[in-house]
């Protein structure tokens, strides 16, 4: 046809619209991913953590027990003291053994996400240290509406839908 009243070129449109929701949707999966990799990962750091201080703890509390059962030994301190500490340092095997576990788990769901084999041994080499923020929360708000690709695919794909509408509009 000569003259179409725009119809084409609103569907032309429309089709790179949605074609570039469709690349935002693969941005998005990807990020998400990236995401879920970089979560997995530094969950596995924090049970490292937890289980290395829980075992330092148990350490601790080994000596302190012994410590109690020598005081009890010489007459200084009752069996109640003993049984006490004794309590206290099951607690902390019971809580060593949970943070294991845990990080068994996490270990299992990094490997998972990274698609290294099952029981695949995974030692992360990073460090937990507290960092400051020095931004503002209108600032990384409107950082985290820039980056979100799966925003810009709804963004992309309501602009397609209005081009759609202006070619089915358009008069032949």
């Amino acid at each position: 046809p000569i003259y179409t009243g725009g119809r084409l070129d609103a569907l032309v449109a429309a089709a790179r619209k949605e074609s570039d929701a469709t690349n935002d949707d693969i941005d998005a999966v990807s990020a998400d991913l990236r995401l879920e990799v970089t979560r997995s990962f530094w969950n596995l750091v924090v049970t490292d953590e937890s289980a290395r201080v829980l075992d330092e703890s148990l350490e601790r509390m080994a000596a302190h027990l012994r410590d109690v059962r020598n005081q009890h030994n010489a007459g200084l301190v009752p069996p109640s003291d003993v049984f006490s500490v004794e309590a206290q340092a099951s607690r902390q095997r019971m809580l060593s053994i949970q943070a294991r576990s845990t990080r068994e788990s996490a270990e299992a769901e990094l490997a998972r996400l990274i698609g290294a084999d099952p029981g695949t041994a995974i030692q992360p080499n990073a460090v937990l240290t507290p960092v400051g923020l020095d931004a503002t929360f209108e600032s990384l708000l409107a950082r985290a509406r820039d980056q979100r690709k799966d925003r810009q695919a709804l963004i992309d794909r309501l602009a397609g839908a209005e081009l759609r509408q202006q070619a089915a509009a358009a008069r032949l």
